[in-house]
């Protein structure tokens, strides 16, 4: 049997492909552990990325939900890093030049 999403081969007793993550249609119970969307795992990715990005890296094959999850919140945290240092060197920069200005 191959999934009907990617064509990888999945074996007949498989709820869901485990190259993507697309239910194969097979009749089965499907269970969504917890784990997989933890909100514990998503704050450390979040603060911080690195740890996102390896967690996506290795868990790319063989948890694709949680390595998306991962992988997502590794990158909104990524971005507000960059955002937050923007808006601080901007704030910094012109009370400096307020400051500057006032000696004069």
């Amino acid at each position: 049997m191959y999934c009907t999403q990617c064509g990888k081969p999945v074996d007949t007793i498989d709820t869901i492909c485990k190259s993507c993550g697309v239910p194969t249609g097979n009749k089965a119970h499907v269970t969504i552990r917890d784990d997989d969307t933890d909100s514990l795992m998503g704050a450390i990715c979040f603060l911080v990325p690195l740890v996102g990005l390896i967690l996506y890296l290795m868990w790319r094959d063989s948890k694709p939900r949680s390595s998306y999850f991962c992988g997502k919140w590794a990158l909104v945290g990524f971005i507000t890093g960059i955002l937050i240092s923007t808006v601080l060197t901007i704030l910094f920069f012109v009370g400096f030049f307020n400051q500057f200005f006032l000696i004069f």
